[in-house]
């Protein structure tokens, strides 16, 4: 990196060393994948490579930690997870969020920078070295909403009362003014998050042949986080499959070595009760639409979920995962329980078993998984595609009238006692034999034939 910059290149650079791909960083900035190829060979840089480095479930608490925590050093975080500091820095190389921790980026080389002047008491904002100005931070603000503030009043002048900055590109630490906008505080901010065309990418959706509709978290490099812009993605997909009579059956997968790391730790500092509110019940949205829509929801575990990426899989109504999965709801290590994944960890699992993965933030294997209730299957590493699309078509071949009746039955006498569980239970039975599907067979098996459903 000798060569001489510009300041565009220098943000590209930037965004190289942070893993984002040449194809997102080539749509931010309207140029192609191979110019930003071009410029990465010049200075001689490389994108981070984390989903091609898996890590164990006990590693990833470790990174877990790193990027929630950046001030810690490797010896207290060696000290917080009973090992010693070279282990720490193994970890953090090999998953690449040693980055953070390098001084280049406490030196300013950050192309939107922003640093705190001691003797004034107020803090810059610049791009590369280029100081375009300072002021005061606000009651409660933090330096990076400081910077975001300052980007977008030197472009768009001040923000409207009662509204914050928001990203329309997927890294966080950008401060950007072409990729900030401003919409209102709390569930406003989600709702408007929705509406960005990037959102579409987080979650990928495609139906088969055998009406099978495939959800992939599609954001590796994040470890597929539960971010605020995912969420309103995951909803936004959900909302289309309810619609879609082609989708009989839903499978939520992902991309990379972690099913889903939680929510973003990014989204959980700095910010107001009602941007906190606003996170937790679009999660719930999310988590709800999955337990109200009525076609039935398959996780497809191939590596590690913690947090609400353990509530998603809890959540689902089966759930396949690979023998290497691993499964935990970390956040008491960093200070912050996890009361809404426990909802859904606890609807699973024993109490007892959920209590101590909730108390300790362990990561439990598969087959513990499997052992407690949390999982539906296991199934070789190799093999989870196969076999969960294979029981995605066995359910998707019946009556798709009877599959949502007989989901919707099943998740509200769960929670009635028994007697007024069986009330119920006959009611829907009846209601279900009135239907033209359970005539239909009901003849058919009588004849020995196949049944020919109408829905």
């Amino acid at each position: 990196m000798n060569k001489p910059m510009s300041q565009r290149e220098r943000y590209i650079v930037q965004r190289i060393l942070i893993g984002d791909t040449y194809e997102a960083i080539g749509n931010d900035l309207d140029i192609t994948k191979q110019r930003v190829q071009q410029i990465a060979k010049k200075h001689d840089v490389r994108p981070l490579k984390v989903e091609d480095k898996p890590l164990s479930g006990a590693d990833y608490l470790v990174v877990h930690t790193l990027e929630a925590e950046p001030r810690l050093t490797y010896d207290e975080v060696a000290e917080r997870h009973a090992m010693d500091a070279a282990q720490v820095r193994r970890i953090a190389e090999k998953s690449g969020v040693d980055w953070i921790r390098k001084p280049v980026y406490h030196r300013g080389i950050w192309p939107w920078d922003y640093d705190e002047s001691p003797d004034t008491g107020c803090w810059n904002w610049r791009y590369g070295k280029d100081k375009f100005g300072h002021g005061r931070l606000n009651a409660g603000e933090s330096g990076v909403e400081f910077a975001h503030r300052f980007a977008y009043r030197q472009y768009y002048g001040d923000i409207p009362t009662g509204e914050s900055v928001f990203h329309t590109c997927k890294n966080l630490a950008c401060v950007n003014p072409n990729h900030l906008q401003s919409a209102p505080k709390g569930k406003a901010v989600v709702e408007a998050r929705r509406h960005n065309p990037i959102n579409k990418q987080l979650v990928l959706y495609e139906v088969n042949k055998d009406g099978i509709a495939v959800l992939t978290l599609n954001n590796p490099q994040r470890r597929n986080a539960l971010s605020a812009r995912t969420l309103a993605a995951l909803e936004e997909r959900l909302d289309e499959i309810a619609s879609d009579p082609a989708a009989r059956v839903v499978v939520i997968r992902s991309e990379g070595p972690v099913f889903s790391s939680g929510h973003d730790l990014n989204e959980l500092l700095n910010g107001s009760p009602d941007d906190y509110a606003a996170v937790f019940d679009a999660c719930t949205r999310v988590m709800e639409a999955i337990r109200l829509l009525p076609k039935p929801v398959i996780a497809q575990v191939q590596g590690l979920a913690t947090a609400a990426g353990c509530q998603l899989v809890a959540t689902c109504d089966i759930a396949v995962a690979a023998d290497t999965a691993a499964f935990a709801t970390p956040g008491v290590q960093i200070g912050l329980f996890c009361t809404t994944p426990g909802v859904a960890v606890a609807r699973s699992v024993m109490p007892k078993k959920a209590m101590e993965m909730l108390l300790t933030g362990r990561p439990i294997s598969a087959q513990e998984a499997l052992d407690f209730g949390l999982i539906s299957r296991i199934a070789p590493a190799d093999e989870l595609e196969t076999q969960t699309i294979e029981l995605a078509r066995h359910i998707a071949s019946a009556s798709a009238h009877t599959l949502a009746l007989g989901k919707a039955a099943f998740y509200r006498q769960i929670e009635m006692n028994r007697p007024d569980a069986y009330r119920f239970a006959g009611k829907v039975m009846v209601d279900n034999l009135l239907a033209a599907d359970a005539k239909e067979g009901i003849t058919a098996f009588l004849e020995k034939r196949p049944p020919v459903w109408t829905t």
